[in-house]
């Protein structure tokens, strides 16, 4: 290995901070992608299961449409 010990992997000869800085940058930015489009997927889910609960009710009241009430 090229360091001897984890105090110098971490140093990285000075550059540590920026290559660390780099590390976590990316893995931000793959969890926030990852968040964003598991939000919108289910978002859509969402929506298409709304319209095809209102689409199933609205064929059953047309199959079944109330009949009015005489007096």
């Amino acid at each position: 290995m090229y360091f001897s010990s984890l105090s110098e992997l971490i140093a990285m000869d000075g550059h540590g901070p920026f290559v660390w800085l780099a590390y976590g940058t990316a893995v931000v930015v793959v969890l926030a992608n990852f968040a964003a489009t598991r939000s919108a997927t289910r978002r859509q889910e969402n929506a298409l299961r709304w319209r095809d609960q209102a689409a199933a009710m609205r064929q059953q009241q047309a199959e079944n449409p109330e009949k009015p009430q005489e007096p």
